[in-house]
């Protein structure tokens, strides 16, 4: 089997085609590279983007970013993965890291430890060969991520009434999201989003625009009750973005679940245990919705915003991200 790379208007469409995928799938956040290996009759059996212009800083590595992949045979992603990362070490990148869509703010990780609960909205699946192919090819695991599950919202925290006074002294009250000027709500959470995340584990800037392309497609299933905006005067100092499980909705006729999907503490602010108010507050209010448990979703294990959520839960899924030192 041979790896070829994707260069012409027909390779592109097939390439889009695979495992169900729509052209914007794997168009977005453009890559430098497309790959595939493909069968008889032009089809990938295997594929994968690959980034090296656009990519996160990482220790002293240059990294190189594989993403998009599918794979329908162990052959063929053997064949794949090899030619990526020989492209990748070509091109001048020390580290493969994978699978990642681009950035941190697309797509990416794999399940590695599925547990019991159904697929909630906004998680992530893919095969189970997926990851094993990873690790024959030389990969390692770089990051753990977990989902949380809080299964009764009507526990409370023994310091919530705390963690409220301290909040309240220092000016701060929580409001619900503007569904009258949404736009411009999007636009502070934007703001507090980039400062909060400047730091984590291989971030990447985003401009505000395509911040709110992302945001848009999931606006039509918000509640405006369970997104939650900390200001203090005119300033947003955090916020926490809640949505009904939809996937169980599907399932069962009404959801009982919300996600979690984003909470993010202004840097100015994190002395005022308002991550933790934001998240008692935003569990308080889904119960008097009627909601009965919360899942906290795709939360890096040593982020410190986990302590916060694991005080009322526990792991239900694990998520890996992988890489493979591309030696000179």
């Amino acid at each position: 089997m041979r790896a070829i790379r994707v260069d012409n208007d027909a390779d592109r469409e097939r390439f889009a085609a695979m495992a169900g995928a729509t052209a914007g799938d794997v168009t977005h956040d453009a890559a430098d590279e497309q790959w595939m290996v493909p069968d008889a009759d032009g089809s990938p059996l295997a594929r994968v983007s690959l980034w090296w212009t656009r990519v996160p800083p990482h220790a002293s590595q240059r990294l190189g970013l594989v993403g998009h992949y599918a794979a329908r045979s162990d052959d063929a992603a053997a064949s794949l993965l090899d030619a990526a990362c020989r492209r990748l070490r070509e091109r001048g990148c020390t580290l493969a890291v994978g699978p990642m869509d681009g950035s941190t703010w697309h797509r990416y990780r794999f399940v590695v430890e599925r547990g019991s609960e159904p697929l909630f909205f906004l998680d992530i699946d893919q095969p189970d060969a997926w990851p094993r192919q990873f690790e024959r090819a030389g990969f390692r695991e770089l990051a753990r991520y977990t989902s949380s599950l809080n299964p009764d919202l009507s526990r409370r925290h023994a310091r919530e009434n705390e963690w409220e006074a301290r909040v309240r002294a220092e000016g701060v009250r929580l409001r619900h999201l503007d569904t009258s000027d949404i736009e411009g709500d999007l636009k502070k959470i934007f703001r507090v989003s980039t400062a909060s995340f400047a730091h984590n584990f291989l971030y990447t800037p985003i401009d505000e625009d395509t911040f709110q392309r992302m945001y848009r497609p999931v606006l039509a299933h918000v509640r405006p009750e369970l997104v939650l905006l900390a200001e203090r005067g005119r300033d947003v100092l955090g916020f926490v973005f809640c949505i009904p499980d939809l996937m169980e909705a599907k399932r069962a006729g009404s959801a009982r679940t919300v996600i979690l999907k984003t909470f993010a503490v202004h840097p100015q602010a994190t002395k005022l245990g308002l991550g933790s108010h934001l998240v008692a507050s935003v569990q308080r209010a889904a119960f008097e919705m009627g909601y009965r448990r919360l899942i906290v979703a795709f939360m890096h294990e040593n982020n410190p915003s986990l302590r916060v959520s694991g005080r009322y839960g526990s792991t239900i899924r694990r998520y890996a991200l992988y890489c493979k030192e591309l030696a000179a």
